[in-house]
């Protein structure tokens, strides 16, 4: 199942759907003033990061009971900030001012996006799906996750090399260093 449904609701509706069913699925996530195509991530939803909508897919899931298990299209691209004047022009072109789901008055503004983006979304959520077919890896998504792995040790300040760390060499010497 390819998922690219804007609507909060429905997305998360049909995400939990497709877990608690066992289907496979990869969504795409948030695009909305991003510019930058070689950040686009697949990847299991609990690894998301920097994008507003995968936060709030992603913590509904989670109160659904569904923390991890969902593949997902996003980039690591922080979204631009929107114009001012432009969110200040906004006008809600609901027929009724007020309806059962929303106000016109609080709502969110979605950011808009280049016209490259749905489309680089687009083909990595089919590259995915054909590879998956073809049971070949997908990159970024078949990585260990960074909690299974050891934490490697930050070298701090002004780290020195000891000489028991080093393979001898031949003639090498570290004095002076």
């Amino acid at each position: 199942m390819v998922d690219a449904i804007d609507n909060v609701t429905a997305k998360i509706a049909l995400l939990h759907a497709c877990h608690q069913r066992g289907q496979r699925v990869v969504s795409a996530m948030g695009a909305g003033g991003r510019m930058d195509p070689t950040r686009i991530r697949v990847t299991d939803i609990s690894r998301t990061e920097k994008d507003p909508l995968a936060r709030v897919v992603r913590n509904e899931l989670r109160a659904l009971g569904v923390p991890s298990g969902i593949e997902c299209c996003w980039t690591d691209e922080e979204p631009n900030v929107l114009d001012p004047v432009v969110a200040d022009a906004f006008s809600c072109i609901c027929p009724n001012d007020e309806n059962e789901h929303h106000t016109c008055s609080h709502r969110n503004v979605v950011q808009g996006t280049v016209s490259w983006m749905p489309a680089m979304f687009g083909l990595a959520l089919a590259g995915t799906v054909v590879n998956r077919i073809l049971a070949r890896p997908v990159l970024s998504s078949d990585r260990t996750p960074p909690t299974d792995q050891p934490r490697r040790k930050k070298i701090r300040g002004n780290a020195r090399l000891r000489s028991d760390a080093v393979p001898s060499v031949p003639g090498a010497s570290l004095e002076g260093l």
